[in-house]
């Protein structure tokens, strides 16, 4: 008795901890997106992003 509720508790844990990270995976997404959306509010700033990531990048 005693072993499964030990079992029902790590089980319920485990399940919060996933939701916890979900929850801060969402958020973290979420606030990356406002950023850029304040970032990128013109034309000007979407094309150096993009010029500067093609200069970054290796394209043989």
């Amino acid at each position: 008795m005693i072993e499964a509720a030990k079992q029902t508790i790590n089980a319920e844990k485990n399940a919060a901890m996933a939701d916890i990270k979900t929850q801060i995976g969402t958020l973290s997404v979420n606030i990356a997106e406002s950023i850029l959306k304040q970032k990128l509010d013109n034309s000007e700033a979407q094309n150096e992003l993009v010029q500067n990531y093609l200069n970054k990048s290796n394209l043989n």
